[in-house]
């Protein structure tokens, strides 16, 4: 990822980019290893894939399929007065040993570089508690609502006007956008941002567009300063925060809360990808919540690759009621979204797949969306991602059990080589196909 100046509250940077598979990989896929699934987001090494586990797949070093550099950060936005909010119920959960909270750190985002992924060790099954009955949102007919991601909270709110009506102009009724809980309560039970939340909310379903929130990010005082992306020492605490959230927006219809972003992936829990654990965090945000709105929609956060060991993972730990749908990333790298030679590496072999997981668990009608997707102009040129993404569209149209597909994202300026729109705002040739995609 890019490292450039700092962040607005909301800035999330990605530690790797996304989804670039080096030739090596390439290579070593079409030599008989494509279709093998490991773990997340990884091939199989040269002694072959690490063995698979109940709570998830061990996998090997993420050096073989990374991204390019990613997603600069535009020039810090003043914050706005810090609102103090009543505290929403939520579910007890079990904490663990605390750790000493260091001082919280200022808003502007530090560097981070990204580190490799280590070992993963399975962690036990935590005794599954009772949960709510999961409402899963019934999709639509005819294939998923035609969208984008963008990043609304890193810029002024005129910025994403003129973002919200480029998507509008170009028939596009349905984003995706992240936001960050280290930003939003640096200090413990005292919460900044929110009234830029509420003009973003609005100014999306005025166009009558549906929305999901991805919530990410972790402040110091939770994690005893291990860094934001490292998970929260105790569930309680972003559970506690996303109740904050639903009791706030408990008035507004179509809320889709999204938990966390890539969790599978080392760069986005960089304590190492930790099913149980996230499973964990997953059940306590979702009761949370439930609690201060039961219509809301619960869903787990974008499960980058086709890794459906990390789903089954999380049925494992006893989660399946703890959310109403899944969110997946299905990056391809260089590969054709038609391509289907690699079970992990695919576009159209995605839904099929962990729509095949979930019924496996008897919730087959349970909606998938597609929170990310898209081609890197590192890998493949513009007018072939252009091709790309009009094949992508396509081929989704079969899919009655995705409520919204999102492409990534909107500007060069924020994320150079995914950006739809060039840093003087012409559009890219992508985005003339989005566009003209029906």
């Amino acid at each position: 990822m890019h490292h450039a100046p700092l962040r607005p509250a909301y800035a999330r940077p990605r530690a790797a980019t996304r989804r670039l598979v080096r030739p090596v990989l390439v290579l070593l896929l079409a030599a008989g290893g494509a279709s093998a699934v490991f773990g997340p987001g990884q091939p199989a090494s040269a002694s072959g894939p690490r063995v698979s586990t109940a709570t998830h797949a061990v996998t090997a070093n993420p050096s073989s399929v990374r991204k390019p550099s990613k997603r600069p950060r535009p020039t810090p936005t003043p914050a706005p007065t810090a609102v103090p909010t009543a505290a929403p119920t939520v579910s007890p959960t079990v904490a663990p040993t605390p750790t000493h909270a260091p001082t919280p750190t200022p808003t502007a985002a530090p560097t981070q570089t990204p580190s490799p992924r280590p070992t993963v060790t399975p962690s036990a099954a935590p005794t599954a508690t009772p949960m709510p009955t999961a409402s899963p949102t019934v999709p639509p007919t005819g294939g998923p609502r035609k969208g984008a991601v963008s990043h609304f909270m890193w810029q002024s709110m005129a910025d994403t006007i003129v973002d919200l009506d480029r998507m509008q102009a170009a028939g596009m009724t349905y984003v995706r956008f992240d936001m960050s809980w280290r930003n939003s309560e640096s200090t413990k039970g005292t919460y900044q941002h929110l009234d830029m939340l509420d003009q973003v909310i609005s100014a999306v379903q005025a166009r009558g567009m549906t929305l999901t929130i991805s919530v990410i990010e972790t402040p110091g005082w939770a994690n005893g300063g291990g860094g934001m992306f490292a998970p929260p020492s105790n569930p309680a605490d972003y559970a506690s925060y996303m109740g904050v959230l639903a009791k706030r927006y408990a008035d507004r219809s179509g809320m889709v809360w999204e938990i966390w972003n890539e969790e599978n992936d080392a760069h986005f829990w960089t304590t190492a990808p930790d099913v149980a654990q996230y499973t964990a965090m997953l059940k306590a945000a979702y009761a949370s919540i439930k609690a201060n709105d039961p219509d809301a929609t619960v869903i787990v956060g974008g499960i980058v690759f086709n890794d459906t060991a990390f789903l089954n993972g999380i049925y494992a730990n006893g989660g399946g009621n703890a959310f109403d749908g899944i969110a997946i990333h299905p990056y391809t790298g260089s590969r054709p979204p038609g391509d289907t030679s690699s079970a992990f590496f695919g576009f159209a072999n995605s839904v099929p797949q962990f729509t095949t997981v979930l019924g496996s668990h008897g919730q087959g009608s349970k909606p998938i969306w597609i929170t990310e997707f898209g081609w890197s102009t590192t890998a493949v040129s513009d007018s072939t991602r252009a091709t790309y993404f009009r094949d992508a569209l396509t081929i989704a149209k079969a899919w009655t059990n995705v409520p919204g597909i999102g492409a990534y994202t909107l500007r060069q300026t924020q994320t150079a080589d995914y950006g739809l729109f060039t840093s003087t705002g012409a559009a890219t040739a992508s985005w003339t196909a989005l566009a003209a995609a029906n």
